[in-house]
């Protein structure tokens, strides 16, 4: 009875272990960082560990270093975002900005003192004219008003908002009120030009994604007056040499060289992959917060179809399900058959063989050959072996209903037969 009690102890424990897996992996895909299995496939070991980064549509993250293809990315996600919240026109509007950046900044303050329309270098950031408006009685007067925008780029230069800026002196000791006002009319002109400087400085994140992957050095290199290779290339460079190097890596030593670069790797993977994926995380964070309380209520915005969302569904699924399962006690052998096959599909992705040199961010500590994953696959074909659902479990009870309707027909059917028999015969009568 004790040995009875422990299967269906570790055949409970198991299935426990699994919904709750399930479980927790389903109340992730709500939060800003949903779980995947795209990390743990990625960088799959083994013999078939192509077939498991295959899974992944960019197992080594390269598209974060390809300018077009995270702008199709991005565009793809606003036409989403967009549909799934269905947004106002002005949430459209500041989404866009906050994306594109502006392309004009405009600040306009209502007057011109002579000298400046006299300022032909300054026009294409000054725009004059006169306007009707009502004074505190209600009455209508024309005023002169001047209009700063950016210049051809969309940008005010520095050397033209210095010129600006000398236009509109401030007196230290006004000798009177005459000049008094003149300071008035030029702190609220001076407030106003940097103002415009303040806001031609908010880049959109079209426009700070344009300069981390194309504008800059640093991260793209250089081709004058010498070529020098960026961040980008170097990690790109390195992702080619350890594949490479993990093709024909036979002995101990060749494996300290690709554990050696893979540590180099994940430090240049911090200094360019990682920026662009904040730069992402940022990005959307700034387009929730334009959302009211009813659209954050329809949830986060639906991913793409890809290859590794149909795996997250599959695994996500087959833990729940099987946990369940083997819970109740129900379809007890085959889910436990299934739920060894998924385990051991786990463990071939970073099986802990000695020659593999595995990371340790994939595998359990310490393993060597044998892991947890090949422990429990061993344990659930053990347990589809004997008949734990029926000792414990719905499967008992539906073989002991199916037993006594077997055996009510059995037993009605002997007595009908038997009946006949025990009744006297015509030709004895």
């Amino acid at each position: 009875m004790i040995a009875v009690f422990l299967i269906v102890v570790l055949r409970i424990s198991i299935g426990w272990q699994f919904l709750y897996e399930g479980l927790w992996k389903i109340d992730k895909q709500d939060s800003d960082r949903p779980w995947s299995a795209a990390g743990y496939l990625s960088s799959a070991q083994g013999p078939i560990k192509n077939y498991y980064r295959g899974m992944v549509d960019d197992p080594q993250d390269l598209n974060w270093l390809d300018h077009q293809a995270v702008v199709a990315q991005w565009d793809d996600w606003l036409l989403r975002f967009k549909e799934h919240y269905e947004l106002t026109e002005n949430q459209s509007k500041s989404l866009d900005s906050q994306l594109n950046g502006r392309t004009e900044f405009v600040v306009t303050y209502p007057y011109q003192p002579s000298k400046w329309r006299e300022s032909d270098g300054l026009k294409k950031v000054m725009k004059f004219e006169e306007v009707t408006v009502k004074d505190s009685k209600g009455n209508e007067k024309t005023v002169q008003q001047v209009t700063l925008r950016g210049g051809p780029t969309g940008h005010m230069l520095e050397s033209e908002k210095s010129a600006l800026l000398k236009m509109a002196p401030i007196i230290s000791i006004p000798k009177d009120k005459t000049e008094e006002r003149q300071n008035a009319i030029n702190i609220a002109f001076r407030s106003s030009i940097l103002k415009l400087d303040d806001l031609q400085t908010r880049l959109g994140y079209r426009q700070r994604l344009l300069a981390e992957l194309v504008l800059s050095p640093e991260m793209m290199g250089i081709t004058e007056p010498e070529f020098r290779p960026g961040k980008a290339s170097e990690y790109k460079n390195r992702v080619a040499l350890i594949q490479k190097m993990e093709e024909s890596a036979d002995q101990d030593f060749e494996w300290d060289h690709v554990a050696f670069h893979r540590a180099q790797l994940a430090e240049v993977k911090a200094e360019t992959v990682a920026v662009v994926k904040g730069l992402d995380r940022d990005m959307k964070e700034a387009a929730r917060d334009l959302l009211t309380v009813e659209q954050l209520e329809k949830g986060h915005v639906p991913p793409p179809e890809t290859e590794i969302l149909k795996v997250n569904s599959q695994t996500i699924t087959a833990l729940t399900v099987l946990g369940t399962l083997l819970i109740l006690g129900l379809g007890t052998r085959i889910s436990a058959v299934v739920g060894a096959g998924m385990l051991l599909s786990f463990y071939m992705a970073a099986p802990p063989w000695p020659w593999l040199n595995v990371p340790e961010a994939l595998g359990p500590e310490h393993a060597l050959i044998v892991n947890k994953n090949l422990i429990e696959a061993i344990a659930l074909l053990a347990i589809a072996a004997l008949p734990t659902g029926s000792w414990f479990g719905i499967d008992g009870l539906i073989c002991c209903t199916f037993r006594k309707l077997c055996s009510g027909k059995c037993s009605r059917s002997s007595r009908k037969s038997a009946a006949p028999a025990s009744q006297p015969s015509p030709a004895t009568t």
